[in-house]
């Protein structure tokens, strides 16, 4: 009787173990799954929603008149109120949270020059605030290194909430960085839903295999 006891003892430790290894594989695949989908979702707004956007306001901001505005900052500049007035009009028809444009100050902080927020709003940033940019993402310094639109691969966390965000740069007639377009989506309700959605799975899966499990134990 000693021996069977020890053998279904040394049968439940290695079920157990199992158990362990298993349940952790299934969290480890759920979570890599979640993460394609956040990967999925950032790239499917951004191709839709944001880069189109981006392209356009792009189309009618000059280089040259938008590097000499961040240098003088005059609110009365004609260039300055036609292209905020059509930024203005191209968000009302866009669903997107933010969308701006800044140029270099200092190596880490930049200059607001256009904001499509409504003036005297509570996110409203005017010609010329200043924003610490030493702990934005790194997508947004590559817009200026590569002189090529990015966007983030994945919805971070920011003091603004959690975005979605692209970007496209604005080149003066030497092709060289002098500002830069950006763009924010919320992205709150993609990531809670998606959360919901792996919790769900794992905890179906945890159910029969904890059924499965006691009902081993119980043949043993």
């Amino acid at each position: 009787m000693e021996v069977v006891s020890n053998s279904l003892k040394k049968i439940k430790i290695k079920f157990s173990l199992f158990f362990v290894l298993f349940v952790a594989a299934l969290f480890l695949f759920a979570v890599a799954a979640s993460r394609q989908q956040l990967r999925q979702a950032t790239s499917i707004t951004v191709s839709i929603a944001g880069m189109p956007v981006l392209q356009k306001i792009a189309a009618f901001i000059d280089g040259d008149k938008y590097e000499r505005l961040a240098q003088t900052l005059d609110e009365t500049d004609p260039f300055y109120i036609e292209t905020q007035e059509k930024i203005r009009a191209t968000r009302s028809n866009t669903h997107c949270l933010y969308l701006y444009t800044m140029a270099p100050y200092t190596q880490d902080v930049h200059h607001f020059i256009f904001d499509s927020e409504p003036p005297g709003s509570e996110n409203f940033s005017p010609l010329g605030a200043e924003e610490d940019i030493s702990d934005y993402i790194i997508d947004y310094r590559r817009t200026y290194e590569n002189k090529t639109p990015q966007f983030t691969p994945l919805m971070f966390q920011s003091k603004w909430g959690r975005l979605i965000s692209a970007y496209m740069p604005i080149l003066n007639s030497n092709g060289d960085a002098v500002g830069i377009i950006g763009i924010d989506f919320e992205g709150q309700n993609i990531y809670d839903a998606i959360f919901i959605n792996a919790l769900r799975q794992i905890s179906f899966s945890l159910v029969f295999i904890i059924i499965g499990m006691f009902i081993y134990f119980y043949l043993l």
